[in-house]
């Protein structure tokens, strides 16, 4: 029931929220889709911290309802490898409505390129266990396929620095 109204949420939320760019961008509806895009650097989307930064001062959800300590935290759970992304948390918004932590998963899956429905029905309530198994977690996302790989991207850096 929960799920069923968060997806409602979703399709709401993806008609009357804004996205990070006014053109059409592609959003993955499948993983393999998704780190073709990533890899393929072609495609307009998140592929580091520093690329997240800069989509989210530029986003109207992020502007309007994120605050900077909740972004630098979800930007500690923010992990990519060679093939995409990892995982992520959206345990930060939780103490947040229920339609503005619908907005920022919107806005967030967008910027990964990733189709929010999709991501939010295959992948949310996951987190990276170890090779290649998600475990449950309600307020992570992770990709099972690049769940065992290497993490590259990882807050490895003064992310207060980044972000004046």
């Amino acid at each position: 029931m929960q799920k069923n109204l968060f997806l409602i949420g979703l399709l709401i939320g993806l008609f009357t929220v804004a996205g990070f760019s006014q053109r059409e961008v592609k959003l993955a509806k499948d993983f393999d889709t998704y780190s073709k895009m990533y890899q393929s650097g072609k495609t307009k989307m998140v592929r580091s911290h520093k690329d997240f930064i800069a989509y989210s001062k530029k986003n109207t959800v992020f502007q309007k309802y994120v605050k900077k300590d909740q972004l630098v935290a979800f930007l500690k759970e923010l992990k990519f490898s060679k093939i995409g992304l990892i995982t992520c948390s959206f345990q930060m918004f939780k103490n947040m409505p229920e339609e503005q932590q619908t907005s920022i998963f919107n806005a967030t899956s967008e910027m990964l390129g990733w189709d929010p429905i999709v991501l939010a029905a295959d992948h949310k309530g996951y987190k990276c266990g170890g090779s290649s198994t998600c475990v449950a977690s309600e307020d992570y996302i992770c990709l099972g396929k690049s769940c065992g790989e290497s993490v590259l991207q990882g807050p490895d850096f003064q992310l207060n620095i980044l972000m004046p």
